[in-house]
């Protein structure tokens, strides 16, 4: 039997006009056929086949083998991202069996595009990815799963925020931070100076056992995708021994303070005639009252004030125009006197203007004024000698506005005189001109009678206060007012408790200090003017022991004896040595807080509140006036003196007053800028003749301008353009006073032209006025002072290099000069010839000029600086100039603010210096980025 045996060389399947055909070629033992061809369009087909004669047993089928399927190609991953990556850039590596095989590659979902392994894609934006690819064969399969990898790029950075730190200037050798950032997978921490060496640390980071001296704590975050906050949180803080006025006992009084030392000397400061310094002169920082050195107990009243010696005598100084001295008549005295030196005295107390004292055995006597039955005697009239008030024993007392709190010795409360809006907790608002009890409560340990309200604490450690609560000072909460004693929250902690005009502040165990009520000159210690209803944490501190306050500032003393005030200061009476208020305790009697500050050419030169000079930066001409011409990168003090009043920075050289009157100048003289008859320089501060009635300096570039105390005017150095004023181009190398008239009221000068004010408020310019800056409506030099306009309402002044701006008495800011960096804050850069003015506010309250950049606070204390901005001298965080007012951080705490050349600084209410712009000599006095405010780091 004949079998066929089929040897497929490969099956084809084409459809034509829906059509299979099945072409076959047969090989066959006796038929060949050379070739099997299929027609295109499928109408026929031939089969090449072999047709073999073989011998099969019957019933044999025929063997067919079936076509096998092709093996697709496979896709493997070899390297990826990570899944979380701070990387825009992405590399992926791959490969595919069999060894042949081509790729293609898509990123998020496109269109499949050829490619080879590795594939880079760069500038990938942050959020999810994912990445395919696919092997495709020789034959054109493809893998049917192409491999792939999703992950995320982070490229934002987390930003560190601190949230509690150590103040600025501490005794604590143990420290705490505490710090914060959105996303943050983690923190570094260093402490020491820069570079930093940072570790990982967490929230709170304390330190122990510190030395003294200064340091910076720095802290910056970092995210699970390994971003690193790039501008670090940096906190620099000093730590100073105990403070050399370490103080027993304090006592605030309205306009004036005063304080005894551990050493048994009484030191008061504030208003004059309230010092009992023998004189009518304010006093802005402690001064020494006499020189007896045994004092025990001081109490401040409003206008007066009262103290005991260790020997029991008591003494009394200051108004007494309702006989609240004690001393039998209604004369002022300006010194001590002593009160009834038959009697042993023990406590006393001042009210605002009476007085009340407890005898050694406990016997109490009131005198002054009694209006309002404050004296507990029975009726209104004044008393001018102490008087007894009742036979109790008493222990405690507390004098008011217009009332008086006591405590017995059996711990009952006791409340007399005025008691408008319940100060005296009675319930009720009549007022008593005789001693009665306040609650039933016997376990009173201590009270504090305020203005109009009144707070005492129990031996339970709670605290209660009743009265007047416009302002919150009650600490309820609200703001209604309180017949009888209210508890204060819920605490039972409380040691210590001061009422003030219209706030209070109390202390808790351990010692943390807490201040609420009205807040109108910085009282409560809070970084703002906002009032608070409930008690509020000053700072972190938990070491405070006293607290006192009376008016609208306050003192407290710390347990290492240190005196820390702040608020109201318009009399010296915070005793930092000049009369700006302060939101924050600051240190009282030392010279690491800043008073006055001039930037000038490539360094800055500032006054501390000690009255001492200290100035940094460029040096190679002198202009430090440290004997040497080595650069300073850090305050160094000029000379060991500590009696500077002002003084001006120009381009090489350095001008001050002395609090004597005396001017001294140092530094380059090429001009004769110095006022000492030669030219040359000068390496020390060298004094200018002999006279002692400066009061004011002001240099900008080569020439220098003073006014003396009878308001006449004096300038002196180059006068090329007719900058000082004398009628000629002739250079000066001593002072020479223009005209004869005394009614300058300051002085300012710029590059080449120089500006003044009058006490009438009119304006003055001359010299150089190519730029207009001037202020004369053209461009024409001036060799005598020409006046600005015809206004007399002028009230602040300042010069840059070639252009000026002056402030009105209605609040609006004005300039004009030169423009070519937006320096007039016009919104454009054109020069004007004549007074332009800035925007329509009207709340400028100070400004500064720089050689091409403006800044000026506003009354609320915020900075706002424009122009020329290439070294960062704008503090905007970075180069870009601007054209109008632009403000500088979010704070309101900025005080004097003053432009150099290209740098400038400031000073904050805390008397910190803040510096930022160029500092390729060391003028900033920082370390830190130059084009943020920073504050100056103090040797």
């Amino acid at each position: 039997m004949m079998r066929i045996a089929l040897l497929p060389r490969y099956w084809a399947a084409s459809l034509k006009h829906g059509l299979s055909l099945l072409m076959i070629c047969i090989l066959g033992s006796l038929l060949v056929l050379t070739g099997c061809k299929g027609d295109k369009k499928g109408s026929s087909s031939e089969a090449l086949a072999t047709v073999t004669d073989t011998t099969t047993t019957e019933g044999d089928d025929p063997e067919v083998s079936p076509p096998s399927p092709a093996t697709p190609p496979e896709t493997t991953l070899a390297s990826t991202p990570a899944s979380l990556t701070n990387s825009s850039m992405a590399t992926f590596a791959f490969q595919g069996e069999p060894a042949d095989v081509s790729f293609e590659c898509r990123l998020d979902g496109a269109d499949w595009t050829s490619c080879t392994s590795p594939k880079v894609y760069a500038g990938l934006a942050d959020g999810a990815h994912t990445f395919a690819v696919r092997a495709v064969a020789a034959d054109g399969a493809v893998d049917p799963s192409p491999a792939s990898h999703t992950w995320t790029i982070d490229t934002i950075a987390p930003q560190t925020v601190l949230d509690s730190a150590p103040l600025s200037f501490t005794f604590a050798t143990s420290v705490t931070f505490s710090f914060s950032a959105a996303d943050a997978n983690g923190f570094e921490c260093a402490l020491g100076d820069a570079p930093y060496a940072y570790s990982a640390c967490s929230s709170p980071m304390s330190y122990a056992n510190l030395t003294t001296g200064g340091r910076t704590f720095a802290v910056r975050a970092f995210d699970a995708a390994g971003n690193l906050d790039a501008t670090p949180v940096l906190h620099p803080f000093t730590i100073a021994t105990t403070s050399s006025f370490a103080v027993s006992s304090i006592a605030a009084g309205r306009d004036h303070a005063c304080a005894i030392q551990s050493d048994g000397t009484l030191w008061c400061w504030g208003r004059s005639s309230y010092l009992g310094l023998g004189t009518t002169s304010d006093r802005d920082s402690p001064t020494q009252v006499g020189t007896a050195d045994t004092w025990r107990y001081i109490a401040a009243g409003g206008h007066h004030t009262c103290a005991t010696q260790a020997d029991n005598t008591l003494w009394c100084w200051g108004s007494n125009y309702y006989g609240q001295l004690g001393l039998g008549d209604n004369s002022i005295r300006y010194a001590p006197t002593q009160v009834s030196p038959s009697v042993s005295w023990g406590q006393v107390a001042a009210g605002n203007d009476h007085s009340c004292a407890l005898t050694v055995n406990g016997r109490l006597s009131c005198w002054g004024k009694n209006t309002t039955g404050q004296l507990g005697l029975g009726d209104t009239t004044n008393r001018n000698l102490p008087t007894p008030v009742t036979t109790d024993t008493w222990r405690l007392l507390s004098g008011g506005e217009g009332h008086t709190c006591a405590i017995r010795s059996d711990g009952t409360l006791w409340c007399w005189g005025l008691n408008s809006s319940g100060r005296l907790g009675l319930g009720d608002t009549a007022s008593r001109t005789v001693p009665t009890q306040v609650s039933n409560a016997t376990d009173w340990i201590t009270v504090a009678a305020g203005n109009s309200h009144t707070c005492g604490i129990r031996e339970s450690g709670t605290l209660w206060c009743w009265g007047y609560n416009g302002s919150g000072q009650l600490g309820t909460g609200d703001n209604t007012n309180r017949l009888s004693p209210q508890q204060v929250g819920s605490l039972a902690t409380w040691t210590a408790v001061a009422a003030g005009n219209n706030h209070t502040c109390a202390i808790q165990e351990p010692g943390t200090l807490w201040c609420w009520g009205g807040n109108y000159s910085g009282e409560l210690g809070q970084p703002d003017n906002k009032l608070r209803n409930t008690p509020t944490q000053v700072g972190t501190d938990s070491d405070w022991s006293t607290v006192s306050t009376r008016n609208q500032f306050v003192c407290a003393k710390r347990r290492n004896g240190s005196l820390w005030c702040w608020g109201l200061n318009s009399f010296g009476q915070l005793g930092l040595g000049d009369q700006s208020r302060r939101l924050a305790p600051t240190l009282t009697n030392d010279n690491v807080s800043w008073s006055r500050l001039r930037p000038g050419g490539d360094r800055t030169c500032a006054i501390a509140t000690s009255g001492q000079l200290w100035c940094w930066g460029r040096n190679d001409s002198h202009e430090l006036g440290l004997g040497d011409t080595e650069h300073r990168p850090s305050p160094t003090l000029v000379t060991a003196a500590a009696s500077w009043l002002d003084m001006a920075s120009g381009a090489s050289h350095s001008c001050a007053v002395r609090a004597d009157g005396t001017l001294w100048c140092w530094g380059y003289d090429d001009y004769g800028e110095l006022g000492l008859g030669t030219v040359g320089e000068a390496a020390i501060p060298t004094q200018v003749g002999s006279d002692n009635d400066w009061l004011q300096v002001t240099t900008f570039d080569t020439h220098t301008c003073a006014r003396k105390t009878n308001d006449s005017l004096w300038c002196w150095g180059n006068n090329s353009d007719g900058q000082l004023g004398l009628g000629d181009t002739n250079n000066r190398d001593v002072p020479t006073q223009i005209g004869t008239e005394l009614a300058w009221k300051s002085v300012h000068t710029g590059q080449n032209h120089t500006c003044a004010l009058k006490n009438d408020g009119s304006l003055w310019c001359w010299g150089y006025n190519s730029n207009g800056q001037l202020g004369v409506s053209d461009t024409t030099s001036r060799d005598t002072p020409t006046r600005v306009g015809l206004m007399n309402d002028w009230s602040g002044l300042d010069t840059g290099s070639n252009h000026t701006c002056a402030s009105k008495t209605d609040g609006s800011l004005w300039c004009w000069g030169f423009n070519g960096d937006g320096q007039l804050g016009t919104g454009d850069t054109s020069d004007q010839n004549a007074p332009t003015r800035v925007g329509t506010d009207t709340d400028w309250a100070h400004i500064t000029a720089g050689s091409d950049h403006t800044c000026a606070r506003k009354s609320d204390g915020a900075l706002w600086c424009w122009g020329r901005n290439d070294e960062g001298q704008l503090g905007l965080e970075d180069k870009t100039r601007r054209e109008s007012p632009v403000r500088v951080g979010p704070a309101n705490d900025w005080g004097d603010v003053e432009a150099g050349y290209e740098h400038t600084c400031a000073l904050r209410q805390d008397t910190s210096l803040w510096c930022w712009g160029d500092n390729a000599f060391g003028q900033l006095g920082t370390g830190f980025d130059p084009r943020t405010p920073n504050p100056v780091i103090f040797p």
